[in-house]
């Protein structure tokens, strides 16, 4: 088969269409400082240097997209929580805006063009579409409804509020997800190819699965067709740990693709949620701390035990760390090439 562009090879793969080889596309965002030599809290605050950098990774290690976006409080920010951003290091929540549960009353859904750190997501998508859309996929990265919720309320008041307070959870949930589709729709007027909704804490390890289907589940399908319909070429689900006793749920939501962390098999979960897959490299004990060899062993088992049928993008569990080795991240590709060959 021809060799296919970055962008072509995504798209086929994604909707179970022939493609010449598997993708590769780690969750590699802030972490493409390291190919840069960019700071982490300059990446989180500058669209043209968050921009540099992402094209810099892509270039360098030939990965098949690029992934705009730097840590969980882009959202939660823009609407009041205070952030404090580290010098090289992400952004991370300080005092969440809704302190006691009237105070959700008091707040509207922000302008993604004036509020925050929106606006440097948006103008970075802008430029890495500009310059590298017709090669790379463009991927751009928001909170989903469960994951913006824990950062206007802070997590621990949150797991709370779903017990003691299910009326404040819902409305609370029906305003977040406002909030990120109201960002993820200007992100795609900005040129994002994808939308990745951040979830994590929708995992099993926090919360059960009939929390999930009851409450979350409804309002992600939503997310879905709703930027399904705006003009979205694909979305993406990203949820953290074991998620074996949601992946029909996961599925249900009408969702692209989903992450699948390392300890989920990717077989298991293309067919159990009937979506396309993106893992399932473990992001700490192999990327990190594991040898080139190492990852190729690792990228070789999950693609023999998934790539059949289309419908895969060998990546990692989760966010690859800034400390990774470059090499590990670029022998995901030759084990592609090696590997994830389909003729």
């Amino acid at each position: 088969m021809v060799e296919m562009s970055s962008r072509e090879r995504m798209d086929a793969a994604l909707h179970f269409r022939e493609c010449d080889r598997v993708p590769v596309f780690p969750l590699y965002h802030y972490s493409s400082t390291r190919v840069s030599g960019i700071l982490i809290g300059k990446y989180a605050t500058d669209a043209e240097t968050m921009a540099e950098s992402l094209i810099a990774a892509f270039k360098f290690m030939e990965i098949d997209g690029v992934s705009t976006g730097a840590d969980v409080s882009i959202e939660g920010e823009a609407c009041g929580s205070i952030v404090h951003q580290p010098k090289d290091e992400p952004a991370y929540l300080l005092e969440p805006v809704i302190k006691k549960h009237s105070d959700l009353d008091c707040l509207e859904v922000p302008d993604p063009d004036k509020a925050g750190r929106m606006p440097v997501i948006i103008k970075a998508t802008n430029i890495c579409k500009k310059t590298i859309g017709n090669e790379a996929y463009i991927e751009a990265c928001v909170m989903g409804p469960m994951n913006l919720a824990s950062q206007l309320r802070g997590v621990e008041n949150l797991m709370f509020d779903i017990i003691e307070e299910p009326g404040f959870f819902n409305r609370l949930l029906d305003f977040s997800l406002n909030v990120s589709l109201r960002f993820a729709k200007r992100l795609i007027d900005a040129g994002a190819d994808q939308i990745l909704a951040g979830e994590a804490l929708c995992s099993p390890n926090f919360i059960s699965p009939s929390i999930y289907k009851e409450h979350i589940q409804p309002r992600q399908k939503i997310w879905v067709q709703t930027l399904k319909e705006y003009g979205a070429n694909s979305t993406l689900i990203h949820v953290c740990g074991d998620i074996s006793t949601i992946l029909e749920g996961l599925g249900a939501t009408g969702t692209t693709c989903l992450d699948v962390d390392s300890n989920t098999s990717m077989a298991l979960a293309k067919k159990k949620s009937g979506c396309a897959v993106r893992g399932n490299i473990d992001p700490s004990g192999v990327l990190l701390k594991g040898s080139e060899e190492d990852v190729k062993i690792a990228a070789k088992a999950v693609l023999d035990e998934a790539k059949d049928g289309y419908g895969m993008l060998l990546g990692s569990g989760c966010d690859v760390s800034p400390a990774t080795p470059l090499e590990n991240v670029k022998m995901l590709v030759t084990a592609s090439k090696l590997y994830g060959r389909y003729s």
